[in-house]
């Protein structure tokens, strides 16, 4: 039997499944009652000329409208294109308006952070599902985009396939009774040296899979003990999503909330 390509199989089921397409240019994004769920095709120049494609879903469920991303037409390659996401809080790269209430919020001020989410990935190729923090210094935020604050970004991934994090793998780390791997790169940034610089700290557990609760705030207390970030520092936004380096592949958000409690 001939097997069909997954991307044109994933169109086929797409179709079937009565899904629409919200959006797939570039910086598309489009608020939604999970967060504002973000295209961010941020390294387009990577895909070259291959027709590489990724686009913002919605299709109706019992429970009412999910939401979702797919990608398709990345060959073998060693470098990020894209993090489809769905945005909590005010992202240093954009600016704006703040998509989340409570953030931004400085750590040591925080009681309790827990993101708790439930999704469903068919994918091919090199990709993550992640969890980032973008960590400024001020907390400020504006209209304009202000990436020279940013400090830190804290990762947690829950599942990868064929990459690994920027820098190096420091070590094994248990919180909250799961173990990590912890990888860690300073003074990550623009190598023109005229962007903004910041630590890169993430914590790797691949079995973590498509449904969990992560205790971020623990993750953020065990950064700060080693050195790599500062209590100081504001957690701007929370980002949920895939980062993607080649293959094709579709992502559904069943469920997404994010505790948010001040001290």
């Amino acid at each position: 039997m001939r097997r069909l390509p997954l991307s044109f199989a994933l169109l086929l089921l797409s179709t079937a499944r009565g899904e629409s397409t919200l959006g797939c240019d570039d910086a598309y994004s489009v608020d939604t009652p999970l967060g504002r769920i973000a295209n961010n095709v941020w390294n387009r120049q990577a895909a070259g000329e291959h027709p590489f494609r990724q686009c913002i879903l919605v299709r109706d469920t019992e429970d009412g409208a999910e939401y979702g991303w797919s990608w398709e037409g990345l060959p073998a390659g060693d470098t990020l294109v894209s993090f489809p996401q769905v945005v909590l809080g005010w992202k240093p790269w954009e600016g704006g308006a703040s998509s989340h209430a409570a953030l931004p919020v400085r750590i040591a001020d925080l009681a309790a952070l827990r993101l708790t989410y439930d999704a469903a990935s068919t994918a091919s190729g090199k990709h993550n599902l992640a969890t980032t923090l973008w960590l400024t210094r001020s907390g400020a935020v504006g209209k304009a985009p202000n990436p020279k604050d940013i400090a830190a970004d804290v990762m947690v991934w829950s599942a990868a396939s064929g990459l690994d994090p920027f820098g190096k793998r420091v070590g094994n780390v248990t919180i909250d009774g799961t173990e990590f791997e912890l990888w860690f790169a300073p003074n990550l940034g623009d190598p023109s040296g005229d962007g903004p610089r910041w630590n890169y700290v993430a914590y790797l557990h691949p079995q973590e899979g498509q449904a969990a609760t992560i205790d971020l705030k623990k993750i953020l207390e065990h950064a700060a003990a080693a050195g790599y970030i500062s209590t100081d520092h504001y957690v701007s936004d929370v980002e949920f999503g895939n980062e993607i380096m080649s293959g094709a592949g579709e992502t559904w958000i069943e469920s997404l909330s994010l505790e948010v409690v001040r001290r």
